[in-house]
């Protein structure tokens, strides 16, 4: 019996017998509540109690078109009424889903994909881009180049997750793709004293335990305090990884018109070192399975897609932190202002052997060495005003921010020897090896980025349905590039100036009661850090990048159905002065959510997305191949998600919840001549709420499918593996 089938049985059998013991306590009705945002303190305590318990029929997320977005957002603007493209992933979704870390709850929302591999752990798809033209946001503020540093950062602290679709933020470094905001909930004035834990115990020897605490300090003051920690042997052998936030904050209210926020945000973790399985030629398989499809007939080995090779020394670790002050003030009842510092610190470490090349002539795998570590430190303000007023007897917003950071990043690369491999295992019987670190020789990457912005932003209510929203970003950069060959030999070095400036305006028009029209353009840059760090400034210019967007937003028959329309095209040109070309990708598509509430206890949630993307003309980061009218990597053609939920089965407060997400077809190299081929993938839950408590069974990829999310064009001979079936039970209790 193998290791994934033996995990299956474990897990089954434990979680059923803790839940039949669970579900034999009392339960005392919440009542219903509808998808509008929850103002946790404005409410009494036993109040507070249900509602941090109960997420029934959150599981089907409505799109949070009622709500306003903070992110690029300082004139307030309610997502419905907002030119743009914005999803907002509430607390409640993400609990009901039981989604433990950021990468599977934006993985859940439409038309974003998401997967790792050895050159960046975790990363994004989105409306045709990739990589590092996904910004990363935590708390408003840039994380820098997804590639260099997404983690899968827990969710048990967070208020939210803003995905802002398309290059349209203007309060952060430009992206072609859409920005991904992590809120982390702060301390908030209340009059009473909260505790909730969350216990989890699942497939894999898999565990989550999380405990949140919050208050009153005093009558102008109050805490926020959440610790949680994740653990995992791994599905796939010698896999395990743990991972502890903790975030803690405090408020004080000086006055009605001055509020002070503190926080710190600390994130530990050593993620599973599984760079992916090899691979192989179709006759060499013994239970071949077509996870891609390719020109020369490669497979994965079903009998061995269970092995890890690397080596058993390995580490990906990483330990950050953030830490802010917040100001929040109002001048006069028209005038209010918002400043905010921050720091933020990191050290992260590789050692692995990370590709894993098939050889059919000896049926070994050629192994190597890669030794990496980061330094980072990012320190900066921001700071602006927003006035209310008239012109013209129109209503009118104005906001004026600036913003300044300081960005030092230092990179050391270490390769065992310049001949790449290292040592070469037997496919089938690997011996895991060490990494052995005496021959290597690291060589630095550093840069350094200095950028000062100015942000101005207005909305005229021209009519009492028509609204023109407009913007633009002016930005001084100032950056060193220094980067050496394995041989010693000064690879790049550079430092130069540039100024930047992005602009948009838009209009939104009310068709009648809360069904907007909307549409905007927009002029802005991917971020010119990616090219810093992808080579020689010497040879990549900033980008431009240009969007076109029209959309149609509706809330209607009572809040019970929602829809979310829109169509997009985006062009990204980017000049390379050596060679003398311009890279140039064109995306154009179509997003449609809608939300239904059939009845009291059943709703359904259906999303769909579209995208053709292609590249004109394409030179590599490492210009060593041209291509003419190909795709980009990881870009699927359709996904499409469905959601269903149904409440108080047999008048019992149990809920059931069905799910299924589909990804068609798409590209792993820029030849394309391999792809990852499709997949779908069903989940489900069943869970029971108490008066204090909510337990969920939830099941994920029932069917087993095997099936690879994610390419890297720099591991072509390997693919990672999704997750197999698993199962979790999961415990949470106020008190």
């Amino acid at each position: 019996m193998n290791k994934r089938i033996k995990a299956d049985l474990k897990a089954i059998v434990l979680l059923s017998n803790i839940a039949f013991c669970l579900s034999a306590t009392s339960y005392a009705n919440a009542g219903n509540r509808d998808t509008a945002p929850i103002n946790y303190f404005e409410l009494s305590l036993e109040e507070l109690m249900n509602i941090t318990i109960d997420v029934s029929g959150y599981s089907v997320s409505g799109k949070g078109l009622h709500q306003t977005a903070s992110t690029s957002n300082p004139l307030a603007l309610q997502n419905i009424t907002s030119p743009y493209s914005i999803h907002i992933v509430n607390a409640e979704t993400i609990r009901a889903r039981g989604l433990k870390n950021v990468v599977d709850a934006v993985s859940t929302t439409p038309g974003i994909l998401s997967g790792n591999s050895p050159s960046e752990p975790y990363s994004f798809s989105m409306r045709g881009f990739s990589r590092n033209s996904v910004g990363i946001l935590f708390d408003g503020v840039s994380m820098g180049l997804a590639t260099l540093n997404m983690r899968p950062q827990g969710t048990n602290n967070l208020e939210s997750i803003e995905i802002i679709k398309g290059p349209v933020v203007l309060h952060s470094e430009g992206v072609a793709a859409g920005t991904i905001n992590m809120i982390p909930k702060r301390a908030s004035i209340t009059q009473h004293h909260i505790q909730t834990a969350d216990l989890s115990y699942g497939s894999y020897d898999s565990r989550t335990a999380s405990m949140n605490l919050s208050g009153p300090v005093n009558d102008d003051s109050a805490y926020l305090l959440h610790v949680a920690r994740q653990t995992s042997n791994g599905w796939i052998d010698d896999a395990s990884s743990e991972t502890t936030n903790v975030n803690a904050s405090i408020r004080t209210e000086f006055s009605d018109n001055l509020a002070i926020i503190v926080s710190l945000d600390y994130l530990k973790d050593d993620l599973p070192n599984y760079w992916g399985t090899p691979l192989i030629p179709r006759q060499d398989a013994i239970d071949p399975i077509s996870v891609v499809s390719s020109n020369s007939d490669l497979v994965i080995d079903g009998h061995e897609s269970t092995i890890n090779y690397n080596v058993k020394d390995s580490e990906i670790s990483s330990e950050s932190l953030w830490a802010s002050v917040d100001l929040e003030y109002e001048i006069s009842d028209s005038i209010t202002g918002k400043t905010k510092f921050y720091h933020f610190g990191a050290d992260r470490d590789w050692r692995n052997a990370e590709s894993y090349i098939y050889d059919d002539a000896t049926g070994l795998v050629d192994r190597d060495r890669l030794l990496v570590s980061h330094d980072r430190e990012l320190w900066g303000a921001k700071s602006g005003i927003t006035l209310s007023n008239t012109i013209a007897n129109l209503t009118n917003q104005l906001s004026v921010n600036v913003e300044y950071r300081d960005l030092d990043f230092s990179r050391d690369i270490g390769f065992d020897d310049l001949n790449f491999f290292v040592d070469f295992v037997d496919f089938k019987s690997p011996s895991a090896g060490i990494f052995n670190t005496g021959n290597i020789e690291q060589k630095p990457d550093y840069y350094k980025q200095n950028t000062a912005a100015l942000v101005i932003e207005d909305n005229l209510e021209i009519t009492e349905d028509l609204n023109w929203h407009t913007g633009i970003r002016t930005e001084y950069i100032k950056y060193e590039r220094e980067k050496f060959n394995f041989d010693g030999s000064l690879n790049v070095s550079g430092d130069d100036s540039l100024s930047l400036t992005s602009y948009q305006t838009g209009l939104s028009y009310s068709l009648f009661n809360q069904t907007y029209l909307y549409g905007h353009y927009s002029s802005h840059h991917d971020a010119f850090s990616a090219a810093l760090s992808a080579g020689s400034p010497q040879n990549f210019n900033e980008s431009e990048v240009e969007q076109y967007e029209v959309g149609l937003k509706s809330i209607s028959f009572d809040q019970k159905l929602e829809i979310n329309a829109t169509v997009y095209r985006i062009k990204k040109e980017q000049k390379l002065e050596s060679p003398n070309i311009t890279n140039t990708e064109n995306s154009q598509g179509l997003e449609l959510s809608i939300n239904l509430q059939a009845s009291e206890n059943f709703k359904v949630g259906t999303d769909y997305a579209y995208t053709d993307a292609n590249f004109d003309d394409y030179y590599n980061v490492e210009m060593s191949s041209y291509a003419t009218d190909n795709k980009p990597i990881n870009v699927p053609k359709e996904m499409a998600s469905i959601w269903v939920s149904y409440n108080k089965i047999a008048g019992l407060p149990i809920e059931v919840n069905f799910s299924s997400i589909y990804v068609s077809k798409r590209f792993a190299n820029t030849a394309n001549d391999v792809s990852l081929n499709s997949y779908q993938v069903f989940n489900g839950f069943i869970s029971y709420t108490g008066r204090n408590y909510r337990v969920t069974l939830y099941g994920r990829n029932l069917t087993d499918e095997v099936y690879a999310p994610y390419a890297d064009f720099n591991y072509p001979a390997q693919v990672l593996l999704a997750d197999p079936r698993t199962f979790e039970l999961d415990l949470r209790v106020s008190f």
